[in-house]
């Protein structure tokens, strides 16, 4: 899991600085492992929004979309066992799934989400996520 954690939190700089082509790469790796090791825990799928916002940055939307909605409906179950200190990850998935949504013309699959992001407690941050 440290080596995942590690790969995660470099995944997540270059999607912050939108270098989605060096991103691609350690989320990828970490999403291998946390299916590997973590098979349907917050973290694997905190790792597939970070590989499907990614994808999505190099335009592969056919690729993102699935990851990015896989991602989102495997988060909500287990949105309250987020420890508090990665729960801004959350919140990024799901608005990662919105905007993804508004920028390919899903505005009801958008809705939807926007919803579900709306529902999250109040004591999870709101991050300011690129795709």
């Amino acid at each position: 899991p440290a080596l995942a954690d590690a790969l995660a939190q470099i995944a997540l700089l270059y999607l912050s600085q939108e270098k989605w082509a060096e991103a691609e790469l350690p989320a990828q790796q970490c999403l291998a492992i946390q299916r590997r090791q973590r098979l349907g825990s917050w973290q694997q799928y905190i790792a597939q929004s970070q590989l499907g916002g990614c994808l999505w940055g190099l335009a592969r939307t056919n690729e993102a979309g699935p990851l990015l909605t896989g991602a989102a409906e495997g988060l909500k179950p287990l949105v309250a066992a987020v420890p508090m200190i990665d729960r801004a990850r959350v919140r990024e998935a799901f608005t990662r799934l919105v905007k993804f949504c508004e920028a390919t013309s899903r505005p009801v699959e958008g809705a939807r989400w926007q919803r579900e992001l709306d529902q999250l407690p109040m004591n999870f941050p709101t991050p300011s996520p690129k795709p």
